[in-house]
């Protein structure tokens, strides 16, 4: 993955898909939905405003979205389809999307838990929408089997019994992902044949398991993927992102342990796990390499976008 860098940085564009039927349909069948109706590309649709939070760490991310002056029916159809699907397993997913001159970037996708239709402020009604990546597996866990058989060396089978616990979570794993998984069985040192124990909550037993190949997971864009030494498997071997004062930097400070904390205008596509580099306004880079351990977007239509990355020391793989 080579991230999008923008090099134009006029007006604000952002746009929310899930919003009606014909993305709920497409969410269903595919994933992500890509906005339909609901975009502000310049400044003048409607007012919308937004903060997500991303980490490196398992639990769920999360995003609030307001929308000013939604039509009425609009709000009650958007409240009535989110409350008829509380109690599904599908629930009711939505995505974020932002950028620059008039370009959209998945920016964040997540499953809706708390829908507020009408909030008066001022002479506006404003709807709030919260959202959270894999946030339905947070509240719906199950046991896992308890013994497996498995032969060391064979990734595949290790592989499929990951898909198949994650499945139990509700929860999807990009394909791509195979070959990191079975490299990693393949180097970790495991008894040549015999069981492997999973006892417990599904969502625990998990985190054990992936950190015992030495790898990381996450949900990103409606997907489980992995990490080794804190990068991205679809980051890995891909150019870093670059910031500097033509990509969007605004300032930079350091923070304990050789860490990096970088503000600067958002580029949706940022996501835990990417590495990127820090150009001063010597044009000299600061450290080598840095991966992203968190991420934070907050801004609106009628404003400016900005995001906020938490970066540590890392190293090319």
């Amino acid at each position: 993955m080579i991230p999008v860098t923008f090099t134009r940085f006029l007006g604000v564009a952002a746009g929310l898909a899930g919003i009606n039927p014909a993305e709920q349909a497409t969410f269903a069948a595919s994933g992500i939905a890509a906005p339909t109706q609901l975009i502000n590309l310049d400044g003048s649709g409607l007012w919308m405003a937004w903060e997500l939070s991303r980490s490196r760490s398992s639990k769920s991310d999360q995003c609030e979205v307001t929308i000013a002056n939604l039509s009425p029916l609009v709000r009650a159809q958007l409240f009535a389809a989110w409350q008829a699907t509380r109690s599904t397993p599908f629930g009711f997913p939505m995505a974020l999307y932002l950028g620059w001159d008039r370009q959209l970037t998945l920016a964040f996708s997540g499953e809706v838990y708390d829908l507020i239709p009408s909030r008066r402020v001022g002479v506006d009604v404003h709807t709030v929408i919260r959202m959270g990546e894999g946030y339905k597996s947070v509240e719906r866990n199950a046991d896992a089997p308890t013994v497996h058989t498995y032969s060391a060396g064979q990734g595949a089978v290790i592989w499929g019994l990951l898909v198949y616990c994650f499945t139990q979570l509700g929860l999807r794993v990009d394909p791509a992902q195979q070959p990191v998984v079975e490299a990693a069985v393949v180097a970790t040192p495991l008894p040549v044949d015999g069981q492997i124990s999973l006892e417990g909550e599904t969502r625990e037993v998990l985190d054990g398991l992936v950190a015992s190949l030495g790898l990381e997971w996450k949900v990103i864009d409606g997907l489980v993927v992995f990490m080794r030494q804190g990068v991205t498997a679809s980051a890995q071997g891909s150019a870093a992102m670059l910031l500097d004062a033509a990509h969007g930097l605004l300032s930079w400070e350091e923070t304990d342990g050789g860490g990096i904390r970088v503000d600067a205008l958002a580029q949706p596509q940022a996501r835990p796990g990417d590495q990127f580099v820090v150009i001063d306004s010597f044009g000299a880079p600061l450290g080598a390499l840095y991966r992203c351990e968190s991420v934070s977007m907050s801004g609106a239509t009628d404003h400016t976008s900005i995001m906020t990355i938490d970066g540590r020391p890392s190293v090319p793989l």
